[in-house]
């Protein structure tokens, strides 16, 4: 899903899988329980202020496109490059699986 501001132009990119389990149609990032660190691509500017209302705006317009019931968004880290996730505006709860972010110093060599 591409989510755009009023001129078009892309905000941010929720790379979303749809599956279907015990007849509810589910939205969810791909890999499901195979990946341990979730989330969307955002515009920087988007991401250090997007709002509670522009997370609403962007599950608005999810659910009228009326392909999934349910938006199942797991193992979302809280801070990405020194930015709050936005998507933990929208009401969440926490994780039982931690997910690890490491930094990859430049001309770091492979041990």
């Amino acid at each position: 899903m591409i989510a755009r501001d009023d001129d078009g132009q892309p905000l941010g990119l929720l790379p979303l899988a749809l599956q279907t389990a015990f007849g509810v149609r589910c939205a969810s990032f791909m890999g499901g329980t195979h990946s341990t660190f979730n989330m969307g691509l955002w515009q920087r500017e988007f991401a250090a202020t997007a709002t509670e209302h522009d997370l609403h705006a962007l599950t608005a317009m999810l659910a009228a496109r009326d392909e999934a019931d349910v938006l199942v968004l797991r193992r979302q880290p809280t801070y990405w490059r020194d930015l709050q996730n936005r998507l933990r505006l929208l009401p969440y709860e926490p994780s039982t699986v931690h997910c690890p972010v490491r930094t990859i110093e430049p001309g770091a060599r492979q041990r």
